[in-house]
């Protein structure tokens, strides 16, 4: 078992053992922190997630990072468990441009926050940016650094992305904050080509 699942586990008990010596404020710190839910979703655990969100975890809280369920799923290393998560996560509810926090935990609903399609471009996971946008994501949100999910794209390498989010729509030469399009932006040769033939497209 991996330390992270142990965690998770090791909350999660003491949480229904406080319950049992009824203490209730303390059961609700700890699901409220989001702490135990972000474990769950790093291990991959879905059974572990519905067991949390039935003894009452907020679907949609951040954790010490500013950062909600799913866009810590749309940003996991791993696509295909990323992908799983963000299914799991949508079905029971989340909010698909649900927006981060700032790290001083100052709460935001403003444009200019990531979301999980800002995660999931970053992190270059096509298939779970193509869930994202199925289930209505917005690609004009720009980040606390003024970047569009294109840009997070285009910057970090990822063709895929690019390709699928300019068919969705996004027009090439949209700016960040700081008058930077996608082209000033990439320096994968892939993503230079997949720029260049919706340019001409």
């Amino acid at each position: 078992m991996s330390s992270s699942h142990q965690t998770c586990l090791d909350i999660l008990g003491l949480a229904r053992a406080r319950v049992r010596q009824g203490c209730e404020q303390i059961l609700e710190l700890l699901l409220d922190t989001g702490s135990a839910l972000h474990y769950a979703v790093k291990g991959g655990r879905t059974e572990l997630l519905e067991r949390l969100l039935e003894e009452g975890a907020a679907l949609d809280e951040v954790n010490e990072y500013g950062m909600r369920p799913l866009a810590y799923a749309a940003g996991v290393e791993d696509e295909a468990a990323a992908l799983k998560m963000a299914l799991f996560l949508l079905s029971r509810g989340a909010v698909v441009d649900s927006f981060a926090e700032d790290r001083h935990f100052r709460r935001s609903t403003a444009p200019e926050s990531s979301t999980p399609l800002h995660e999931a471009a970053k992190a270059g996971h096509l298939a779970v940016a193509r869930m994202l946008l199925e289930h209505g994501a917005t690609t004009s949100v720009k980040d606390a650094s003024g970047y569009h999910p294109f840009h997070l794209a285009a910057k970090h390498g990822h063709a895929s992305v690019v390709h699928e989010l300019c068919a969705h729509g996004v027009s090439t030469d949209s700016m960040t904050r700081d008058g930077l399009t996608a082209s000033d932006l990439a320096t994968a040769d892939s993503v230079k080509d997949a720029l260049r033939r919706h340019v001409k497209s």
